[in-house]
This record gives C-alpha cells, structure tokens and sequence, in this order.
C-alpha cells in the first residue's frame, strides 16, 4: 500500500511504517498483502486522523488499534469506528447481496422513525431492532413482504439522538402505509412513516445508501462526549441485519431443496 501523505501524519504525530519501525512487516507475506489489496482513500485516512485524538481521551486501546490499521501495521476490524475498515466492509456487503439484489421484485425502502432522546443507550438501540422485530412477525407483514436488509441510523442533533430505521425490502403484496404507520406507533415509534417504491435498477444504489448509516465514517460523532455514547450504544448491537429472501441462508436452503427434488 502506499504510505500516508506526509501532510497527513504529520498532523497527527504519525509516522508511515517502514521495516526498521515495525518488525511485523517480516512475517507479512506477499499472499497477506494481497488479500487486503484494498488501498485506503484519503477521506479515510482523514477521517482516522481526526477519530484517533478524540479516542485517546477515554479509550486508549481502541485508538491505538485504528492507528495501527491507519499505519498499515494490521487490520483493527472496528468497522463502525475506523474509516479504513468500514469502506471495506462496505463493499463486502454489497458484493455478498448483489444476488439478492439482482432477483429482488417489488422492492420498497421503508423508513421508520422514534422520537428523540437527550441520551443515548444501548437499550434504546436495542429497543427499536425489537419494535421491527415484533412487526416482521406480524400476518399481515409476513404475507406481504418477502425479506429484505435493514440498517439502524444513530446520529446527534440539536434535539437530541435520534434513531431510525431504514429496510429495503422484497414486497410481495400490498402493504397498507397506514397499518404499517398504526402498528409502529404501537410499539412507542415516532409519526414519521415513509414508504417509497424503488425500481429494480436502484436496488445496488438503494442499499449503499443504507450501509451509509452503521458504516459511513462521515456520519461518526465529532464531539468527545457524543462520541463516547455513540460507541457505548453501539458496541456488540447489530446495525445492519438480513432477514427472509435476503439471508444468506434462506439461497443456500433453496439450493438445497431444489438439489433433493432433483435428486428423487
């Protein structure tokens, strides 16, 4: 990879790894640099370079290991922090939905809201993956909707946090705007309810703009303060999840059957 621009590390007190600095660089093959080919842009870099002061505050180990990916001595997998890690992880889930993406019929972009609050938790996080949760079981949700992804919004404003919830999902029937509006309202969600057809060749487009949420390094706090909750809330919680057609299972299941009815 190409080291940092010095304009760059120099800004942060970083250095660009070479041999001498860093003894792991002998036991880095060439088949370890290849699988991560992928080269940092500098957005990301730039990004690392403003999260790691701001880390170092309350969580030295963790700004130690976005620094370490951002000096390309290994890769930290803290996808919803460093930047680097995120925009690879990005394009990992778009690869591995692509076939999903490509069969879907009738796809709609679902966007639920709550309403704000002063702090945020990992309960409230966790709260609303389990008001979508109580809906997906719904009858009327399950014979209209076939499966889809779904992505968690987390950001700070001048209100508050704010939580939402953005799917795009596989509709197979009519699904009344106002039911799915009544019963999120239900659940304690807030007034805002959109449903928006997506047509077949913006689903690709549709879903990076959902993965844009619980990857995009933009949208990280900038605040010390907002940026401690953030993580806190977030930690081990799921913010993007597949269910129904678009799990990977569900292709591999259908695979199968198909196979053993052949087979008999």
């Amino acid at each position: 990879m190409a080291p940092l621009p010095s304009d760059l590390t120099q800004s942060a007190g970083l250095s660009a790894p070479t041999a001498a600095q860093h003894p792991l660089d002998a036991v880095i093959t060439p088949a370890y640099r290849r699988q991560r080919a992928y080269a940092p842009r500098p957005a990301d870099l730039s990004a690392n370079l403003r999260i790691i002061p701001l880390l170092e505050q309350f969580d030295n180990q963790l700004a130690d290991a976005v620094r370490s990916c951002t000096e390309n001595i290994f890769t930290c997998n803290r996808s919803r922090i460093c930047a680097i890690c995120s925009t690879r992880r990005k394009w990992r889930l778009l690869s591995n939905h692509k076939p999903f993406l490509l069969r879907m019929q009738g796809a709609v972009l679902l966007t639920l809201t709550t309403f704000p609050v002063r702090f945020i938790t990992k309960e409230k996080v966790l709260t609303v993956s389990r008001m979508f949760s109580r809906m997906k079981r719904r009858a009327c949700f399950r014979r209209a909707v076939g499966g889809g992804v779904s992505a968690l919004e987390i950001k700070a404003s001048d209100s508050g946090w704010l939580v939402h919830l953005h799917v795009l999902m596989e509709r197979k029937a009519p699904l009344s705007k106002n039911w799915v509006k009544t019963t999120w309202q239900s659940f304690g969600g807030g007034q805002q309810v959109d449903i928006d057809p997506i047509e077949s060749r913006a689903t690709m487009r549709t879903l990076s703009y959902l993965l844009k949420y619980p990857l995009d390094s933009d949208l990280i706090p900038s605040d010390v303060d907002h940026l401690r909750q953030y993580i806190r809330s977030t930690w081990g919680v799921r913010l993007f999840q597949a269910w129904g057609s678009a799990h990977s299972l569900h292709g591999r299941a259908r695979t199968a059957r198909v196979v053993s009815e052949v087979r008999q």
